[in-house]
């Protein structure tokens, strides 16, 4: 199955049996079992996923643009934030899919609490999303492209696909049986 065909196939769902409460609760992640995998403040993946993660660094020979600068969990307090923010109210940006939306209204970004940042299951390759527009992959020749490429070819390899709509952001739906051992 190549990358577009499982991120299809496993789009938006989650698949690992861990998960307490459900979206929308405020306590539906526990975020002392989320680890780190950069210097961010949110920069926190749930085990499983950040060890897929960082392993998936190591094979880029720790390339910048890959370990740096990306954003993963999003707790349910800062989505609420951000949505309820009145300079975001109306807000469009490059990625916006419902022109006459409101910013957080499930289709231009995730109503608080249905994010899989949320979950600590997805990151957003920051050089990739300063590259694009919606539903758009970087242009040919640039460091977005030659990271974007990689994670086409390899990513599912380490149990991430893509969120189709959006090239930079990759969501953790599992390694494949007997990948890893640890």
């Amino acid at each position: 199955m190549d990358y577009k065909e499982a991120a299809a196939k496993y789009q938006g769902k989650l698949w690992l049996g861990e998960i307490k409460g459900h979206a929308g609760d405020p306590d539906y992640i526990d975020e002392s079992k989320l680890v780190k995998v950069n210097s961010g403040e949110f920069s926190k993946l749930i085990e499983p996923a950040a060890k897929s993660f960082l392993r998936m660094v190591q094979a880029t020979n720790n390339q910048p643009s890959m370990a740096l600068g990306n954003k993963t969990y999003r707790p349910i307090g800062l989505e609420l934030e951000i949505c309820n923010d009145p300079k975001n109210k109306g807000k469009r940006t490059p990625t916006s899919r419902n022109p006459n939306g409101d910013w957080c209204d499930g289709v231009n970004k995730a109503k608080p609490g249905n994010s899989i940042h949320g979950w600590g299951r997805a990151v957003d390759f920051q050089i990739i999303l300063s590259a694009v527009g919606l539903n758009q992959i970087p242009s040919e020749g640039t460091a977005a492209r030659k990271l974007y490429d990689w994670l086409c070819q390899n990513a599912l390899d380490y149990g991430w696909v893509n969120y189709l709509a959006e090239a930079w952001h990759w969501e953790y739906v599992g390694e494949p049986p007997g990948k890893y051992v640890n």
